[in-house]
């Protein structure tokens, strides 16, 4: 098997066991679900831990995500000795229930192990593969039998706009696929344009069946956003009609629009306190509490093992754990001042190093750059409701972009081509130096 090939598989089976394989395997046959997210963690820090005594590319691990990545692992030893003073626990028990902040280290492996565009590509379309597969799988489960082991399977969530809520068990990729898609629906002509388009429009219409509100959001500012950047009017013309279209026959067929109950049902519930609205201010709640008690580090919450605790104090405990939900409160009672202040710095080396090699409007491959910035305004928006930094199949998602815009700061714009969206790239300034005044913030340290 060559070597990419190679590599691309293993990625690809990461992502699937850090999502429980879709919960298809029968709990009478493997019931520990989470067992299958610890092989994920082993492949990774194997197969890392291999490339770190073999790779030659070494050198692409100088740049400032490492360091930020090597310093949130600090956080996390510090919070194993924070739980162990707070919370009468021994260091082992601390380092097996933080155990899964480790899969931010597969942010090396993806640097070691892929080395150009084309991979990073290649496993990007790999993922939307997944995704659709898990669409087919929750429709199967919905429609048909049940072929889902998970308790939320056959009755999650309820009702919303006239019909019971379908159960995804892997949105994190369906939105990652989404954005793929629809940034080369942006990118590119032709039949991969509309190959993209359909794509796009597949795992849009999976967003709003599951009807998570968050993640709705996100997605449609992020469309919106895309769309404004690339200047491209015929396209947001476009995109407008059929979204009109779809909100039209919805409308006519349907007790309760599909599309328009999320933001109707979403303005309802904030204003009223009602639905999840209330659960997740309970949730606040006690965020805040906790963050008002430790505010400069936290006390440990990340490495604290509930089973370890009498069922005295179990409930109170889990409930301090809960890590679901309300990303950046969550954040703020785990790691306090600390955390914030590491948050912001991640986010903003991210955030701008993508807008940087958005402006360089790099034609080849420039969908990567699309997807790269789309992406992280849909963490930074969707971080409200969703949690993309704790647990390991949005973990992985994250550091994948942030490996590709580390690539992507390294490559230089070759001249003579095009720039993007149809676009002329710059004139290189006299004496050969391309885009001196555009440094990368992601360069290697020297």
């Amino acid at each position: 098997m060559p070597k990419n090939t190679f590599s691309l598989l293993l990625f690809l089976v990461v992502v699937v066991l850090t999502h429980r394989v879709f919960y298809v395997v029968p709990t009478h046959v493997f019931s520990a679900a989470d067992s299958f997210v610890d092989l994920a963690l082993v492949s990774v820090w194997g197969a890392l831990l291999w490339m770190l005594f073999s790779s030659k590319r070494m050198g692409s691990l100088r740049n400032v995500i490492t360091w930020y990545i090597l310093g949130y692992m600090l956080i996390v030893a510090t919070h194993v000795a924070l739980a162990a003073f707070y919370y009468e626990q021994s260091l082992l028990q601390g380092v097996i229930a933080a155990r899964w902040q480790g899969f931010y280290l597969v942010f090396f492996l993806y640097l070691l192990v892929l080395d150009d565009d084309a991979q990073f590509m290649r496993l990007l379309d790999g993922i939307s593969v997944l995704a659709l597969i898990v669409l087919i799988l929750a429709t199967i489960n919905y429609f048909g039998p049940t072929i889902l082991y998970n308790e939320k399977a056959e009755d999650w969530g309820g009702i919303r706009a006239g019909i019971q809520r379908i159960f995804v068990p892997g949105m994190a990729l369906v939105s990652v696929a989404f954005i793929w898609q629809y940034s080369k629906w942006l990118a590119t002509n032709g039949a991969a344009k509309k190959y993209a388009g359909v794509l796009a429009l597949v795992f849009i219409c999976g967003h709003f069946f599951q009807q998570s509100r968050g993640g709705i959001f996100g997605a449609m500012i992020v469309a919106i956003v895309a769309l404004v950047l690339a200047r491209k009017y015929k396209d947001m013309l476009f995109a407008g009609l059929l979204g009109a279209l779809a909100v039209g026959v919805a409308g006519s067929v349907m007790e309760e629009n599909i599309f328009l109950h999320p933001f109707e049902s979403g303005i309802s519930d904030l204003a009223q306190g009602s639905g999840t609205v209330s659960g997740r201010l309970e949730t606040a709640e006690i965020a805040f509490e906790e963050f008002k008690q430790h505010p400069w580090i936290g006390s440990g919450v990340v490495a604290i093992r509930t089973g370890t605790f009498d069922s005295l104090k179990r409930g109170k405990i889990m409930a301090l754990t809960y890590q679901s939900d309300l990303g950046y409160a969550h954040w703020l009672k785990n790691y306090g001042l600390v955390g914030v202040v590491w948050l912001v710095g991640f986010l903003w080396a991210l955030w701008s190093t993508s807008w940087r090699a958005l402006k360089r409007r790099d034609g080849q491959n420039y969908v990567l750059d699309i997807f790269s910035f789309s992406y992280i305004v849909f963490v930074a928006i969707t971080m409200v409701t969703l949690n993309h930094m704790m647990y390991p199949e949005r973990i992985i998602l994250l550091l994948l972009v942030a490996a590709i815009l580390v690539r992507r700061a390294h490559k230089p714009m070759k001249t003579g081509q095009d720039g993007g969206f149809g676009k002329t790239p710059e004139t290189p300034e006299p004496g050969g130096r391309i885009l001196a005044k555009r440094r990368k913030l992601l360069e290697p340290n020297n």
